[in-house]
């Protein structure tokens, strides 16, 4: 809406500039051109647009380009063009920041992910349903999903019907507004019609906004066109106006219901969109805010039917599903994280927690394995070391607890950690060393009675208390 607000107040100003000129008013229109990109790098368009905007409906694009070489027509197309490359040049500077943004955070997706077929076909589609949307504006929904490449026969069906629409307005050519509506409502989707992928949308409604102008810009003076000359009263012209605000109005109204909360929002979204992964992820986020654990894993795993979620994210699920006491559904989330990343950290860290399910569980047999398999693929994995140890003193093999907590300690120092290794020494009689690893404890903690309590804690959950 911020950059949309400067995109509007700079075509403004660049009418003050085409009419009167001026170096002031030119710079406005820079200046305000920098400040919506500023906002969002969307209008990267707008020069594009005020090349539209000098054809019609400024008339500033009519006269034939100049004979003689080296001299600018003053409305020729070149020295239109050449009057708005300090544009050009922020609208690049912009591209490229934003792409570096993007890439920083991964938002940009790779050709592995979306194939530029799925991605071409993807856009054609697109804009048959942003016109859908402008002119039957109902089962919108903040998200919508991309789920690959559309069927063959959709992407034929919009292509045919953008083509048509193409060649109508290029043969129309006189009539110049439908020329500039047409190719600005086309061209300023282009950032963010899908060609370069960013996020997981199909598209978004709200890329719309600028884009529906031009249609609007087609529409109304097409209409106006239609009726000119015709003796047709004012009040009949404003019976179907009319009749578009009230009906726009109360779709408004309906839609502004649906984002009453986050619940009624995202199961709204899952009724009027398909494989919609992304709401089922949302809806299981507010369903955890609202204390609803049981009814958050079941959207969760709704949703992994619908998209295959990175290893990472897969760990975080089954971490939440742990927590609310699902062990058998953490441990199977934890078996896809190993059995499909090549990262050994990450693999170590899932059979850790694999590890920790178990013994939540009582079954200490397969969290030794667990431990085990995950020391197995990160031999410095902090977790796997402590677990391991702790099951060691629960079978009263205390010399592998401090071999294994010493290598711990190394890797992963801590208060409670040292006070772990501190008690497992001492059940080897070696007490000096006992001694030292308590008086480091006490160094680097900053609650130490603290630290004891959640040293015991940890000798509990594995089914040990020291003695």
């Amino acid at each position: 809406m911020l950059s949309m607000f400067f995109f509007l107040l700079a075509l403004w100003a660049y009418g003050r500039y085409a009419r009167g000129g001026g170096t002031g008013r030119y710079v406005s229109v820079v200046l305000l051109f920098a400040a919506g990109l500023m906002s969002k790098a969307q209008i990267l368009t707008l020069p594009c647009v005020l090349l539209l905007w000098d054809y019609w409906p400024l008339g500033r694009m009519s006269a034939a380009p100049s004979n003689v070489a080296g001299v600018c027509t003053p409305r020729s197309f070149s020295c239109l063009v050449k009057e708005k490359v300090p544009l050009f040049l922020l609208a690049a500077a912009f591209s490229v920041i934003t792409v570096v943004a993007q890439r920083k955070e991964s938002a940009i997706r790779t050709l592995s992910e979306y194939p530029l077929s799925a991605r071409l076909g993807n856009a054609i589609v697109s804009y048959v349903r942003y016109i859908a949307h402008t002119f039957w504006p109902v089962r919108l929904a903040p998200i919508y999903p991309h789920t690959g490449a559309p069927p063959a026969s959709q992407v034929a069906g919009a292509a045919v019907l953008l083509a048509l629409v193409t060649a109508v307005v290029i043969w129309r050519r006189d009539l110049r507004y439908l020329l500039v509506g047409w190719f600005w409502f086309v061209g300023t989707l282009v950032p963010v019609i899908g060609i370069v992928q960013t996020g997981e949308q199909a598209m978004a409604d709200r890329y719309a906004y600028i884009p529906m102008i031009g249609l609007f810009v087609l529409l109304v003076w097409g209409f106006a066109a239609a009726i000119e000359g015709k003796q047709i009263s004012k009040a009949l012209v404003a019976v179907p106006t009319a009749l578009v605000l009230v009906t726009l109005g109360v779709l408004t109204y309906r839609q502004l219901s649906h984002w009453h909360d986050g619940e009624t929002l995202w199961r709204y979204t899952l009724s009027v969109t398909e494989r919609n992964y992304l709401a089922h992820d949302n809806l299981a986020m507010v369903l955890n805010g609202e204390g609803r654990p049981d009814e958050a894993i079941s959207e969760f795993l709704a949703s992994e039917q619908f998209h295959q979620y990175p290893p990472d994210q897969l760990l975080k699920i089954g971490l939440y599903e742990q927590r609310n006491g699902h062990f058998q559904g953490a441990i199977e989330e934890y078996q896809k994280v190993s059995g499909s990343t090549a990262d050994p950290k990450l693999r170590a860290s899932a059979w850790s927690q694999t590890g920790s399910a178990y013994v939540q569980m009582g079954n200490y047999d397969q969290a030794r394995k667990s431990y085990e398999s995950g020391l197995q693929q990160n031999p410095n994995d902090a977790s796997a070391l402590v677990g391991s140890a702790m099951l060691a003193e629960r079978d009263g093999n205390f010399s592998q607890a401090v071999t294994r907590l010493n290598q711990a300690m190394k890797v992963e120092p801590s208060d409670v950690g040292f006070l772990l290794l501190a008690d497992a020494l001492r059940h080897t009689s070696r007490f000096q060393e006992a001694q030292a690893a308590e008086d480091l404890a006490q160094k680097i903690s900053s609650n130490l009675e603290q630290a004891r309590k959640n040293a015991a804690d940890t000798q509990i959950f594995f089914g040990y208390k020291a003695s």
